[in-house]
C-alpha cells in the first residue's frame, strides 16, 4: 500500500478562521452538530479533515440544513486545531473561548457538582454535554484529545436533546477514520511538573480482500492516545494525572452503507480541591477574619486544606458506540446510532469548613463519592429531501430510546477496628483541624472510610420521537419547525441504614413532555441572513438521576416538570469571504421555577417561581488580511428572579451568570517558519447565591503562543497561560452558610514538539 505524505502540521493561526476562537451567535466557518444527532460518517464534509485539522464549513446535524451564514439559532464550533493551538487539556480551557458560559467546575476541583460543570447563559447545564449527539451522563473532567471540535448550541433545546437544555448544551465531536493515512504526535513538557503526550494515527486500509460493494468493500481505521499529569499552578499539593485511548474503526467507507465502531477509555488518578473557604456570617467578628463575613478568607489562593494521606480522586471512564448509515439514494438517508457510557467515580475531598463560630480553624469535612453513572441510549432517523417547483424542503424524523442508571453509596469515618454494623459515622467534629492562614496538609489521618451500607439507585427510561421540517420558499425565505415528544419515567430505591437497622424505600416518577423548535430566516442578501427563533425546555424532578420523597426537596417526587421558553432575533453577516460578524438579542423565561419559603419549615416547594435572562451576543470571526486573524465575542447577560416564595430573593440576579464576559484570540502567520497568537479572557463579577449576599470579583486573564516550524514535520510550540498571574475565582459553591471558591490556576509554560507524518 502506497503510503500517502501529508502536509505538516501547520501553526499560529494559519488554518484560517477554521482555527478561532468562535464568535457569539455567529461562528468560524465550520460545523455545528447537533446533540441530539448521531455524528456523520466518515466520508461526510464535517469528517472530511486533513492532518492540518482543515474541514469544510458544514453542519452536522441532520436536524440544521444550512450552512453556519444561514442558520437560526446561536451556534458556534472549537475545532481541534485550535485546541491545539492553544495547548488546551480539558474542557475548562476549550470553553473559555465561549463568553456567555461560565464553567462551574474544573480539573482539581469539584465545587458542588462533580466532574465537568457549567452554566450556559445563567441555566445550569451540568448534564447537557453530549458526545457525538448521545448524552454523556458520566461526572468527569473530559479531555480533548480525542476531540474533532467543541459544539455549542444556545437557547433552550429540549427539542434537539430532550430533557434540560435551558440555557443550551454542548457536544464534544469524535475524531473518525478517514481516507488518509497519518500520523500525529505531541510531546510536551513545562512548569509546574507539566508532560504531556498523545498520538493521533490513521490508516487507510483501502478496499478489502473481497473487493466487493458495501460495508466491506473500503475500511479505515483511527487510534488516539494520551498520557498527562500535571500541577495546578498557584495551588498547593493539587495535581491531575489521566491516560485515555480511542480506537475506531469504519467499514464500507466512502459507499452508500458504512458502520462505524468505536471505544474510549479515560483513567483518572487526581489530588482533588475544593480550595478556599468563604467565611460564614457568624465569624465576622472573629479577630483573625473580621469584617470577612460572606466574603473570601483573606489567605493566599495557593492555600491547601485537604489531607494528602486521605484524600483522592478515581474515575475511569468508558463508551463505546455503534453507527450505521444507509443511503437510498434521491436525498434519503437511514442512520442508526447505538452508545453506551459508564462512569465510576471513587473520591475523597476535604471542604474547608470553620469548626465554629469562634474560631479561625478549618475542619476537613468529609466529603465522598462513591458512584458508577452508565447509560444505554439508541437512535434512529430518516432523512427525506423533497422539491416542489421553487419549494425545497428537508424532512428528518426519528426515534430515540435510553436506559440510565445512576448508583451512589453512602460513605462515613470511623474509629479503627469499628464498623458500621456496630457504630455510626464519627461527626465533623471529631477530625482533626488546620490553621487557617496556615494549613497543614501531612496531618494524620487515623480513621478509616468505610461504606455505611446505605446506599441511592436510580433507573431512568427513556422514550422520545422527533420531526423536523426545513422549508425554501425562494432564495431568500426559509421556515423552520422541530418538535420532540419524550417520555421520562425513573424508578428510584434507597437504603437508608444505621447501626440499628436498614429502611428500604422506593420511589417513581412519569413526566411526559413536548417540546418545540421554530424559526424564520430572511436573506437580504447571498452573504447576509436575518431571522427570529423560539424554543422550548423542560427540566423533571429526575434530571439529573435523583429522587427524593421529601416535599421540600429540589428533586422530589411530587414536582412536575420546571418549563421554559426562549425567543432569539439575531443576523450573520459575510465581509467579502474572511470575516463573519454576528449579533443576537435573546430572552430565556422559566415560567415556572422551583421556589421554597425559607422562614416555613413544613412549606413545600412549589412551581410558582418566575426566572428571565435576557442579553446580548456579539461575534467577529475570519481573516484581517491574508497574514492576520482574529476572533472575538462578547456576552451581555442580565438576569433576574421574577418571582420567588422567598421574599429576598425577588429582584435578585441569577447565581453563576456574569454580566459581562468576553474573549478575544488574534495571530500572525505568514511565509515565515515563525507565528504568534495571543487573547485574552474576560469574566465579569458573579453571583454566589440568589439572595444576593456573596459575590466574586470579576478577571481577565492573558494567553500567548509562539510556535516554530523546524521542518516539513516538526514544529515546536511554546504556550504561556496567564501571563498577569492574576488571581482568579474559577469555581464556587454555596450552601447555607457555608461554601467555598475554587481558584482558576495561575501564570504556567509549556512547550511542545509537535511530528506529523
Amino acid at each position: 500500500m502506497q503510503h500517502k505524505t501529508l502536509a505538516p502540521i501547520p501553526t499560529g493561526l494559519t488554518l484560517s478562521a477554521l482555527m478561532l476562537a468562535p464568535a457569539i451567535g455567529a461562528e468560524a466557518p465550520s460545523a455545528v452538530a447537533d446533540p441530539a444527532d448521531p455524528p456523520r460518517p466518515a466520508d461526510n464534509k464535517l469528517q472530511k479533515v486533513t492532518v492540518e485539522g482543515q474541514r469544510e464549513a458544514e453542519l452536522s446535524s441532520v436536524k440544521q440544513t444550512k450552512p453556519l451564514l444561514d442558520t437560526p439559532q446561536t451556534a458556534l464550533v472549537i475545532p481541534a486545531a485550535l485546541m491545539r493551538d492553544q495547548a488546551a487539556t480539558n474542557l475548562v480551557q476549550v470553553l473559555k473561548n465561549s463568553p456567555g458560559i461560565s464553567m462551574q467546575a474544573g480539573e482539581g476541583g469539584s465545587g458542588g457538582a462533580p466532574g465537568d460543570s457549567l452554566s450556559i447563559r445563567g441555566f445550569n447545564a451540568r448534564k447537557d454535554i453530549f458526545v457525538d449527539g448521545v448524552r454523556d451522563f458520566g461526572s468527569y473532567s473530559r479531555d480533548p484529545f480525542n476531540l474533532e471540535q467543541v459544539e455549542m448550541i444556545k437557547g433552550p433545546s429540549s427539542a434537539f436533546g430532550g430533557r434540560g437544555s435551558t440555557g443550551g448544551l454542548i457536544n464534544l465531536v469524535t475524531k473518525q477514520p478517514q481516507k488518509e493515512n497519518l500520523m500525529a504526535a505531541t510531546a510536551g513538557g513545562g512548569s509546574g511538573a507539566y508532560r504531556r503526550l498523545t498520538l493521533d494515527f490513521n490508516q487507510w486500509l483501502g478496499a478489502t480482500e473481497s473487493g466487493g460493494a458495501g460495508l466491506l468493500n473500503d475500511a479505515a481505521l483511527r487510534v488516539n492516545a494520551m498520557a498527562f499529569e500535571a500541577d495546578t499552578p498557584g495551588r498547593d499539593h493539587v495535581r491531575n494525572q489521566r491516560s485515555g485511548i480511542a480506537p475506531s474503526l469504519t467499514l464500507g467507507l466512502g459507499t452508500p452503507d458504512q458502520l462505524s465502531i468505536a471505544l474510549f477509555h479515560l483513567k483518572q488518578d487526581n489530588m482533588p480541591d475544593f480550595g478556599i473557604p468563604f467565611v460564614p456570617l457568624a465569624n465576622n467578628n472573629v479577630a483573625a477574619v473580621a469584617g470577612y463575613g460572606n466574603k473570601i478568607a483573606p489567605v493566599p489562593f495557593s492555600n491547601f486544606y485537604g489531607l494528602l494521606n486521605r484524600d483522592h480522586e478515581f474515575i475511569s471512564t468508558h463508551i463505546g458506540s455503534l453507527n450505521y448509515r444507509h443511503e437510498f439514494g434521491n436525498g434519503m438517508v437511514l442512520r442508526d446510532h447505538a452508545q453506551y457510557g459508564s462512569t465510576y467515580r471513587d473520591s475523597i475531598i476535604s471542604a474547608p469548613r470553620f469548626s465554629s463560630a469562634t474560631s479561625a480553624n478549618i475542619n476537613h469535612e468529609l466529603q465522598t463519592l462513591d458512584e458508577k453513572d452508565t447509560s444505554w441510549i439508541n437512535q434512529t432517523d430518516l432523512t427525506l429531501k423533497l422539491q416542489s417547483g421553487s419549494v425545497t424542503q428537508t424532512l428528518v424524523m426519528g426515534a430515540e430510546f435510553g436506559y440510565e442508571t445512576s448508583g451512589n453509596y453512602a460513605r462515613g469515618a470511623y474509629n479503627p477496628g469499628t464498623s458500621p454494623a456496630t457504630v455510626a459515622p464519627l461527626a465533623a467534629a471529631a477530625f482533626p483541624t488546620t490553621d487557617l492562614f496556615h494549613p497543614d496538609a501531612t496531618q494524620a489521618y487515623v480513621y478509616s472510610v468505610l461504606r455505611t451500607g446505605a446506599y441511592a439507585y436510580v433507573a431512568a427510561h427513556s422514550q422520545a420521537v422527533y420531526l423536523f421540517d426545513t422549508v425554501d420558499f425562494d432564495p431568500r425565505w426559509s421556515l423552520t419547525a422541530g418538535l420532540r415528544w419524550d417520555r421520562f419515567h425513573a424508578d428510584a430505591k434507597a437504603i437508608s441504614t444505621t447501626f440499628t437497622g436498614n429502611v428500604l424505600s422506593r420511589l417513581g416518577r412519569t413526566d411526559s413532555m413536548l417540546s418545540w423548535r421554530g424559526s424564520l430566516a430572511y436573506k437580504p442578501s447571498e452573504k447576509s441572513n436575518l431571522y427570529l427563533s423560539a424554543g422550548s425546555s423542560f427540566n423533571p424532578s429526575a434530571e439529573a438521576l435523583t429522587l427524593a420523597n421529601a416535599a421540600n426537596s429540589a428533586n422530589s417526587s411530587n414536582l412536575s416538570p420546571e418549563k421554559s421558553r426562549a425567543i432569539e432575533l439575531g443576523g450573520k453577516w459575510e465581509i467579502g469571504e474572511k470575516l463573519l460578524l454576528s449579533a443576537a438579542l435573546f430572552r430565556i423565561d422559566k415560567t415556572n421555577a422551583r421556589t421554597e419559603d425559607p422562614a416555613n419549615p413544613n412549606d413545600f416547594i412549589t412551581l410558582n417561581g418566575k426566572q428571565r435572562m435576557q442579553g446580548l451576543e456579539l461575534g467577529a470571526v475570519g481573516r484581517l488580511d491574508k497574514d492576520w486573524s482574529m476572533s472575538t465575542g462578547y456576552a451581555y447577560l442580565r438576569g433576574k428572579i421574577l418571582s420567588s416564595a422567598n421574599p429576598l430573593e425577588v429582584g435578585q440576579p441569577l447565581s453563576s451568570a456574569p454580566r459581562q464576559s468576553a474573549s478575544l484570540w488574534i495571530g500572525r502567520a505568514g511565509a515565515s517558519p515563525w507565528s504568534f497568537s495571543g487573547g485574552l479572557t474576560h469574566v465579569g463579577s458573579r453571583v454566589v447565591n440568589t439572595t444576593n449576599t456573596r459575590q466574586i470579583g470579576g478577571y481577565t486573564t492573558v494567553d500567548a503562543m509562539a510556535a516554530y516550524r523546524v521542518s516539513g514535520h516538526f514544529t515546536l510550540r511554546l504556550n504561556a497561560y496567564n501571563l498577569g498571574d492574576k488571581p482568579h475565582v474559577l469555581d464556587m459553591y454555596n450552601t447555607g452558610s457555608s461554601g467555598h471558591v475554587i481558584p482558576g490556576p495561575g501564570r504556567s509554560v509549556a512547550l511542545h514538539g509537535e511530528f506529523s507524518y
